[in-house]
């Protein structure tokens, strides 16, 4: 297949957590494929049809950086959680407090239409705008639509709080996806976060001073004993040791670290002792680029997402065209309602997204790593595995079960002597 590729030079000023932010959303876009902005601020955009990468060059020229696209991509995970379930607890007790009134007193609530039509408004303001700019400024109607027009419909028809169920509902199914969103990523940050807090600093005296990793800073110089995880990226300066770099590379032999060799934030010293001076730190890190890197994963868009996608945004003018017809059969206000809150599209949409994604935090809290929803995809079509045995299948620990030679000798340092003879794994 081909694709058509843009190359688009990005305006300076634009942060890490923001560059991060625009290649998600762009490729959230139909049939984009990939989207990337390299160290020399060059947009790297590949899209499946000429029609999206024009999406692309759309969006590009409306792109704003505003004060919530300066949140870092978890936090603004849990702001979204918050607004969906503030949403979702405001619809479900006004549609119960006008449930309750409406039992209690039926002439009062008869008499409070204008109250009620302007507390569902009110509540549902975010469909509302949503649906008007997805019809007025994209040209392409949404289940946000659909939401805005069932809204408005049911207070032109004069029984507002009926549009109240619905707006429960697209909360919840907002708020389960979000939520589903933030799992993953924090079972992929958990697996591959540095937790180390303090490192050794060496002072102006050459003394090793305590103190936390974020105010280290490029040029400093620190020291890691054994056992000890490092935390920043830099170059040995100072002694000699053994380092445990399976949380880079994967290799789960320790490797032999000695004066000019490069370490990377992240993995261990088995045994030994390190002098490094300082080259990045905190997000310049390769561990914190890996990290970046995972948690976007979900963004990343399966095949059968994009169908979906492309399959629900068909529907919406679709149950536009039933309701309309039902009108003209049956002259029916409330069965033209009940058109418009039947929304298959949005059920379409989030079902895969939510799905795919816990897909990944599932796998992730396993320990496995998905790159993306394609992959997750990818795994039907697969009839042969291979996998490295030790760190994989294995966990590089002996574990003693049982001597079934009585005669031998039978201590634990004789057995882990005669076995490492003939092996190159590592045995304790």
């Amino acid at each position: 297949m081909k694709y058509t590729k843009l190359c688009i030079k990005v305006s300076g000023g634009l942060t890490k957590p923001q560059k991060s932010l625009l290649e998600a959303k762009l490729r959230s876009l139909p049939d984009v494929v990939s989207a990337y902005i390299n160290d020399q601020g060059i947009l790297q955009v590949a899209c499946m049809t000429s029609k999206s990468a024009g999406l692309v060059v759309k969006y590009l020229k409306a792109f704003r950086i505003s004060p919530r696209e300066n949140v870092p991509g978890n936090a603004e995970l849990k702001e979204e959680i918050s607004k969906n379930m503030n949403g979702l607890l405001t619809s479900a007790v006004s549609l119960a407090g006008l449930e309750l009134v409406k039992r209690i007193s039926p002439a009062a609530f008869c008499g409070m239409y204008a109250a009620r039509s302007a507390l569902v408004l009110i509540i549902s303001r975010n469909f509302l705008m949503s649906g008007l700019k997805s019809l007025f400024t994209d040209l392409r109607p949404n289940a946000d639509t659909l939401t805005a027009t069932a809204v408005v419909a049911s207070v032109l028809g004069g029984r507002p709080e009926s549009s109240l169920t619905i707006i429960m509902l697209s909360n919840a199914a907002e708020l389960l996806t979000v939520y589903t969103a933030e799992k993953t990523r924090s079972h992929i940050s958990r697996m591959l976060k540095l937790d180390q807090q303090m490192a050794w600093k060496i002072d102006a005296e050459g003394r090793e001073v305590k103190v936390p990793v974020e105010s280290l800073q490029i040029g400093d110089s620190v020291c890691v004993h054994t056992g000890e995880k490092i935390s920043v990226d830099g170059r040995v300066t100072e002694g000699k040791a053994s380092v445990d770099q399976s949380s880079i590379t994967g290799e789960y032999m320790p490797v032999e670290k000695t004066n000019d060799d490069v370490v990377y934030a992240g993995t261990i010293v088995k045994s030994g002792f390190l002098r490094i001076l300082v080259e990045k730190v905190g997000d310049q890190t390769a561990l914190s680029r890996i990290v970046h890197l995972v948690e976007e994963a979900h963004t990343r868009k399966a095949p059968v997402q994009s169908f979906a996608d492309k399959i629900s945004t068909m529907l919406v003018p679709l149950s536009f065209v039933t309701a309309g017809l039902v009108y003209g059969v049956t002259k029916d206000w409330q069965r033209v309602l009940n058109m418009l809150f039947i929304d298959y599209s949005c059920g379409l949409k989030l079902s895969t997204s939510t799905a795919i994604s816990a897909a990944i935090g599932r796998a992730a809290s396993r320990g496995v790593l998905i790159k993306g929803g394609n992959y997750v995809e990818s795994l039907s079509n697969i009839d042969t595995v291979v996998l490295d045995k030790t760190g994989t299948i294995t966990a590089g620990r002996l574990w003693w079960w049982r001597w079934k030679q009585p005669e031998m000798p039978t201590s634990k340092k004789f057995c882990s002597w005669r076995l490492r003879q003939n092996t190159t794994q590592p045995i304790p």
